[in-house]
């Protein structure tokens, strides 16, 4: 009783997660821009009115990474900041839903890389909003009783 069943990760786990998202959205942003209309339609999709799927590649590009440095400096960052990024990332990722939906219709190479790039950015989003990270292996753990090593 009492005892904690909150999930425990390091911080590298979170990390990894968000290199790979942002690998999986980088490669999707480079299918992007080297397509023509054509290509572009077939591996894409249509586009959502008033929304191009480039300039929201670049979105979810740059608050994955800025969620990845924010897990970095996870004590130092004030708690309604990382929420702020959380809550941004986690309507970005739903944003790119209907490429990786492209799957479902028909398979394309840019529907593998959203999905990628959804699941790295959910699990990322995850460990900046509420994740209690655990000391790295081979790290000096803090003292009892102590708040140093926590987080969130």
């Amino acid at each position: 009783m009492g005892k904690s069943v909150t999930p425990r990760h390091t911080k590298g786990y979170y990390l990894t997660f968000c290199a790979m998202a942002e690998l999986a959205l980088g490669l999707a942003l480079s299918q992007w821009t080297g397509f023509d209309g054509a290509e572009r339609l077939d591996d894409f999709g249509t586009e959502m009115p008033g929304v191009s799927w480039g300039p929201l590649l670049v979105a979810a590009l740059v608050i994955t990474a800025v969620a990845g440095g924010l897990i970095v400096f996870a004590h130092t960052v004030p708690r309604p900041l990382r929420w702020a990024v959380g809550i941004v990332g986690a309507a970005s990722a739903g944003a790119l839903g209907p490429i990786a939906l492209q799957l479902v219709v028909r398979p394309s190479a840019a529907g593998v890389l959203a999905a990628v790039g959804i699941v790295g950015m959910g699990i990322t989003m995850t460990g900046l909003m509420r994740a209690q990270f655990v000391s790295e292996p081979g790290a000096r753990s803090p003292e009892p009783g102590s708040r140093a090593g926590r987080s969130a």
